[in-house]
């Protein structure tokens, strides 16, 4: 009983080290481009256009209408340009080697 208890510990541990090591490598990327932008000197223009613009821009259409406007404007996009290739994929994906 006592080993049991020792490997299910153990298992818990080693889980909660996985999940740590996990939310540490998924938080690096973004916390490693504001750092960026911050030393760049344009964090405060990237915050305003990312986030303060971004939610100002969304609250201008009511969600129920979203789906209606996606439709409107992507579908006639996708079809204007199915004939010119756009939306193919290459015939070969050879790089020049």
């Amino acid at each position: 009983m006592l080993c049991l208890a020792v490997t299910e510990w153990r298992r818990k541990r080693m889980a909660i080290s996985r999940l740590v090591i996990f939310g540490c490598a998924m938080a690096a990327p973004p916390v490693a481009t504001g750092l960026y932008l911050w030393h760049a000197g344009v964090f405060e223009k990237f915050w305003f256009w990312t986030f303060t613009y971004a939610r100002a821009y969304v609250s201008e259409v009511p969600l129920s209408e979203a789906p209606t406007l996606f439709a409107g404007t992507f579908l006639p996009l996708v079809t204007q340009n199915a004939h010119s290739g756009f939306w193919r994929a290459p015939d070969s994906f050879d790089c020049g080697t």
